[in-house]
């Protein structure tokens, strides 16, 4: 019962279009007067279309819709998102509002657009420096012409200037890096100048948390990182954070399938090469080339055995009969994995746990779903983490930080890295009768006949300049205090971000290839963060340790009662099971071993049992030679049924018994006649009506 939320999407403008569409939003519109739809810059067509009919019903019941977005920073337009949509409202182009009524459009209610000029997130000198630079850039082309052409768009970043109201002071840099040539000293330099403004923030008071470094996408994340923490500079980025990076979640992952397909080589790899990097000075091999390449041609039996190097009483026979969540405890157990402190142990054995209790597949089905999903789910990021931040511009979006740190500001400002392509309606005389195509979008030279696509194309380089526009946008009104950004000077930098870059310092008549407004404060570092981060105790424990079973025992607890009613409960439970009085012993031992009762509470049970088997008002009924019905079920009309305790079938007699616990009450007595009511409903004879109250001392009751 899952749908993905495009289709989602698709199925309500399905029905939309099939019904009315008052019948379908009567229960939401009956309910809400007042909507507010934030990032409308970021919804699609489809999404929009779905929402408006509910948007119209709202307003013609003096309800309200706020739509509140800001078109410089649409950067999904790869999910459905049009900017040019949230700009149609803002002009009145969109039709949403209007009706045709005697050849004459009418609008159905007003639209009122308000301007938020005010930027309460940044110091001066950065929204100075966006304002300025952006007005600047967006009239920028290429080498080969390629711009942002559409001065409906080009007005977006003219018109969008910000009033400071965060306060004096603010420091932006600039720096275009030489070309390495190399792509590996590319990344080098990028990752030296980063690392030379991380120290320079950290001297001046920042903490590590106030730093984050941005990026258009993950490429170069992972050798960033490397670099920050060989220069004792944590970092956190979000795919630090996956589950699949922790070396001991790949561990346990790939003993599972080497538990399930001892031939899967790739896992027994992973595990042969920690194994290897643990417990080499055991091992007879001096080389790990050497051992690796011994274990993975041995059969299944031939390689196990070197387990026990470092899993003291390893069982195959226990681990595979051991549920998932169990398996899991015992590989962390047996090669000794810090779960009290390691997150991503602890994360990985909630999903298993969470797993296992909503479905009834075992660890094949779990590992089917790690593949296809939970290698890609992450851990939360803990609070107060003092780290710095690595995250793409998309990841950024919403967020702000003290110091931002723009690194490969380089990326393709006017083409894509792969081209997008389109379906084509084609002239099916010019094309054999092909109806339509799938076509590259690229620059055709005008071809006759194809029109269609030469608009599509015109439009699709349009949008490409702005959203890459955009993205540059979004990056630097990140910044709080501090914006650094490092373009880069490539043999083909005319095509990418970075010409934006050249372009602006070239305006501003700089030499040389850094430029730098404001100055750098130091602040002051707050006292009272304390960093430290308290783990709560994460039990791994074998159950056989520290549990006791107990099936029976929930049907007897209740909260506030009393010593004698709790023991009079579970000779309660004895009597039920008991049909003479020489079952008592195999009772006693079946209850024991189920864990109803702890074992030194055996003798007293036993004795309390007794008093009832063998009281002068009793014992008859406990007798061979009886037809004995315990607890058994009468189902009476309306759906109901009754259930005595115990029914004695003596002759064409019925006697019926009932235990109970604390001090007789009048509607013991009615229910008891009840049940005699039915059974003489039934034509049957009732015998003695019993009343057995087990407390100390019995009391009987019979009539």
């Amino acid at each position: 019962n899952r749908l993905p939320i495009g289709e989602f999407n698709q199925l309500i403008s399905r029905h939309l279009n099939e019904q009315p569409a008052a019948f379908l939003y009567e229960r939401i519109g009956d309910r809400y007067r007042h909507y507010f739809i934030d990032e409308f810059q970021d919804t699609s067509r489809l999404q929009w279309s779905n929402l408006l009919p509910l948007a119209n019903n709202t307003m013609a019941q003096q309800g309200s819709v706020m739509l509140v977005g800001d078109a410089k920073q649409s950067i999904y337009r790869w999910r459905g998102g049009e900017v040019e949509q949230f700009m149609d409202l803002h002009s009145g182009k969109d039709p949403g509002n209007k009706i045709e009524q005697a050849g004459k459009q009418l609008s159905l209610y007003e639209r009122t657009t308000i301007l938020l000029k005010d930027n309460w997130r940044s110091k001066r000198e950065v929204v100075e420096f966006n304002n300025l630079f952006f007005a600047r850039v967006v009239e920028f082309a290429d080498k080969s012409g390629l711009k942002v052409s559409s001065e409906e768009h080009r007005l977006l970043f003219k018109s969008g200037i910000q009033n400071v109201r965060q306060g004096e002071g603010g420091y932006v840099s600039i720096d275009i890096l030489g070309d390495p040539g190399a792509e590996e000293l590319y990344i080098q330099r990028q990752g030296e100048a980063v690392l030379q403004r991380v120290k320079e923030a950290l001297e001046d008071g920042y903490e590590l948390r106030d730093i984050c470094i941005l990026s258009r996408s993950k490429k170069y994340n992972s050798s960033l990182s490397e670099l920050l923490s060989v220069n004792g500079v944590d970092v956190v980025s979000s795919d630090s954070l996956l589950l699949s990076q922790s070396e001991e979640v790949q561990l346990i992952v790939a003993f599972l399938k080497l538990a399930l397909r001892p031939d899967d080589q790739w896992s027994r790899l992973v595990f042969l090469e920690w194994f290897w990097s643990k417990y080499q000075e055991r091992l007879e091999e001096t080389e790990g080339y050497t051992f690796i390449s011994k274990q993975m041609k041995k059969e299944l039996g031939g390689w196990r055995g070197f387990l026990q190097l470092g899993w003291v009483n390893f069982s195959w026979l226990r681990f595979r009969n051991a549920s998932l969540v169990n398996k899991i405890q015992m590989v962390v157990r047996g090669f000794g994995f810090d779960v009290q402190n390691d997150p991503f142990l602890q994360n990985f054995m909630d999903q298993a746990l969470e797993f296992e209790d909503g479905k009834e597949e075992g660890e094949t089905e779990f590992l089917r779903w790690w593949d296809i999903r939970g290698a890609a789910t992450a851990i939360d990021m803990p609070d107060g983490l003092d780290a710095v931040r690595l995250m793409t511009i998309h990841k950024a979006k919403g967020l702000e930080f003290p110091v931002v740190i723009v690194a490969f500001a380089n990326w393709l400002a006017f083409r894509e890295p792969v081209p997008a392509s389109t379906w084509l309606n084609l002239p099916t005389d010019d094309f054999f009768g092909l109806p339509a195509a799938k076509v590259t979008l690229k620059d055709m030279g005008g071809l006759p006949g194809l029109e269609d696509y030469n608009t599509i194309w015109q439009k699709h380089k349009e949008d490409v300049a702005l959203d890459n526009l955009n993205l540059l946008y979004v990056a630097f009104t990140r910044a709080v205090d501090r914006l650094h950004i490092l373009g880069n000077d490539s043999y083909d930098s005319a095509q990418r971000v970075t010409a934006y870059l050249c372009y602006f310092l070239d305006l501003q008549e700089v030499e040389g290839t850094h430029w730098s407004v404001g100055e750098k404060v130091k602040v002051k570092t707050s006292a009272s963060r304390n960093t430290t981060r308290h783990v709560p105790k994460y039990n791994s424990v074998p159950w056989s340790d520290r549990l006791e079973v107990a099936i029976d025992s929930p049907k007897a607890w209740q909260s506030g009662e009393s010593v004698s009613t709790a023991w009079g409960k579970k000779v309660h439970s004895i009597l039920s099971l008991i049909n003479t009085v020489e079952d008592l012993g195999g009772v006693l031992t079946k209850m024991e071993s189920r864990g109803s009762f702890r074992a030194e509470e055996k003798q007293t049970l036993r004795s309390l049992a007794q008093q009832a088997l063998q009281h002068a008002g009793l014992s008859k009924y406990y007798q061979e030679g009886l037809r004995v019905l315990n607890e058994s079920e009468i189902l009476v009309p309306g759906f109901t049924s009754l259930r005595p305790d115990r029914l004695v079938q003596e002759g064409d007699f019925f006697h019926i018994i009932e235990y109970k616990t604390g001090q007789p009450q009048a509607r013991h007595r009615d229910q008891v006649e009840a049940y005699s009511t039915v059974l003489q409903q039934q034509s049957l004879k009732v015998g003695d009506r019993v009343l057995v109250y087990l407390n100390e001392p019995l009391q009987v009751e019979k009539w």
